[in-house]
């Protein structure tokens, strides 16, 4: 059984994030969506899509901490992340460079179709932007992460509320 991170939209008012255990990110969906609307907020009218499912890693709090810990939005100073991951050993940096690429990767899995570059009119940055506007996301942590949806990247794009690049500190 693996653990999926739901995130379920209440079209008439918000967003929440529901942990549930499925077989597959179908079935995860499906749970949460039922969990959604026997929440105390619901009302017998809203209606409840799916803005995407991510499936949570079994042992990356480790390397959340250290995300956390480099403390990106203090100064978005890439240089300063990669001398203090410099002293982390070598195979550990390689396995956390994986992890946060990987993290990249899902965010593209997710988000890719919603980018204005595939034709959509969603979240309006360049190529260059597209790659920054993910990487800040990763940067901001665990928490910022498992709670990104398309509206927020679209709010993320139009006030330019992203930095070049988390991830350069990462290599």
């Amino acid at each position: 059984m693996k653990k999926y991170k739901v995130f379920v939209k209440r079209v008439s008012y918000s967003v929440c994030e529901i942990e549930v255990d499925a077989d597959s990110k179908e079935k995860a969906e499906e749970i949460a969506l039922n969990k959604a609307g026997s929440l105390e907020f619901s009302e017998s009218d809203s209606e409840y899509l799916s803005e995407g499912v991510m499936e949570m890693e079994s042992g990356e709090d480790e390397f959340w901490e250290i995300i956390e810990k480099v403390n990106w939005k203090k100064d978005h100073d890439y240089n300063r992340i990669e001398k203090e991951l410099s002293v982390l050993p070598e195979d550990f940096r390689k396995r956390f460079s994986q992890f946060c690429y990987g993290k990249l990767k899902e965010l593209s899995k997710r988000f890719d179709n919603d980018w204005v570059m595939h034709g959509s009119e969603g979240i309006a940055v360049s190529d260059d932007g597209w790659y920054d506007l993910r990487a800040d996301v990763i940067g901001r942590g665990k928490k910022f992460y498992y709670s990104i949806t398309k509206s927020k990247l679209q709010k993320m794009a139009l006030d330019f509320d992203f930095e070049e690049n988390f991830l350069y500190g990462v290599r």
